[in-house]
């Protein structure tokens, strides 16, 4: 007589745990709560992760037949307390108040970086460069004088189309999607091209002085800003909602003191230019300031 299959106990707790990983990250990513937790550009590793784990769990099954090992598989709930914790704990942005995002950043930091780049290029190519040889020289000689073999002619038409579209790319400018009526020359920050405007606005400062601009954001009115002084601010993910930073642009409003702090305004004024910190930074001369309802998704992401 044969004798009844065992039950493993071990290997149907991580078959669960593993599809409820799977299950929860999926949630995340099609109900759009992954953008409170992680970068847009992240989803594809976590739905890869989700499959992973799925074809880990049925591929298990198999073994749940085999003799349980005789440790108690206790360890298992260091995996199943976060899991819990995420289901039953709803998830929600974070503001300013919440104390998760570090410092505030007025500047584009691809502007410091690039500098920085390109000094290092420019010393290492200094440092590398050689005086050129004798046998060199006449290699380069012949080369010059020497005939081709064949020439291509370019059309001067192409020439010209080229470098007009090079010039179209270089001067674009981030696209505003605010349905509201505004001028041509209104700067609109609204949550898809916020961090992209000030980046725009921050390396080419001089370009927009004097341009109107409208921006969306929480009342930020940190220390050392100065007087009459507040960022309609913005909370950037660069990778998770454990490296969030406070970006905004500088304003100059009057009645800054009855504003209220972290409620969501949209501000109104001209570009102008100011200091904080040593630095050269935009600063918008106030000239309305309203209420306004929280965007549905209040985080923004460079680089998306």
């Amino acid at each position: 007589m044969k004798s009844p299959k065992k039950f493993n106990l071990e290997t149907a707790l991580k078959i669960l745990l593993l599809l409820g990983y799977a299950a929860f990250f999926l949630y995340i990513v099609f109900s759009d709560a992954v953008s409170m937790y992680v970068h847009p550009r992240i989803i594809p590793y976590i739905i890869f992760a989700a499959a992973v784990m799925t074809a880990i769990a049925l591929l298990s099954f198999s073994n749940l037949s085999e003799p349980t090992k005789k440790k108690k598989p206790f360890y298992l709930l260091f995996f199943a307390v976060p899991l819990l914790m995420a289901v039953l704990l709803p998830a929600q942005f974070f503001d300013a108040g919440s104390g998760i995002a570090e410092g505030l950043q007025l500047t584009a930091a691809t502007s410091s970086a690039a500098s920085e780049t390109t000094s290092e290029a420019s010393s290492e190519i200094s440092s590398e460069a050689s005086v050129p040889t004798e046998s060199s020289t006449a290699e380069s000689a012949e080369s010059i004088y020497s005939a081709p073999e064949s020439v291509e002619t370019v059309p001067t038409d192409s020439l010209a189309q080229s470098a007009a579209s090079q010039t179209d790319i270089e001067s674009q400018e981030p696209q505003a999607t605010a349905s509201e009526d505004v001028g041509d020359d209104v700067i609109v920050m609204d949550s898809d091209n916020f961090y992209e405007w000030i980046d725009q606005i921050t390396n080419s400062l001089d370009d927009y002085i004097g341009r109107k601009i409208v921006i969306t954001g929480f009342v930020y009115k940190g220390e050392g800003l100065g007087e009459n002084r507040f960022v309609p601010a913005r909370l950037m993910m660069v990778c998770c909602a454990a490296d969030m930073v406070t970006v905004g642009l500088l304003c100059n409003y009057d009645q800054t003191a009855e504003l209220e702090e972290n409620a969501w305004v949209k501000v109104t004024g001209i570009i102008g230019k100011s200091t904080y910190e040593g630095e050269e930074v935009p600063e918008i001369e106030v000239s309305e300031v309203e209420p306004t309802e929280k965007p549905d998704r209040e985080y923004v992401y460079p680089y998306f």
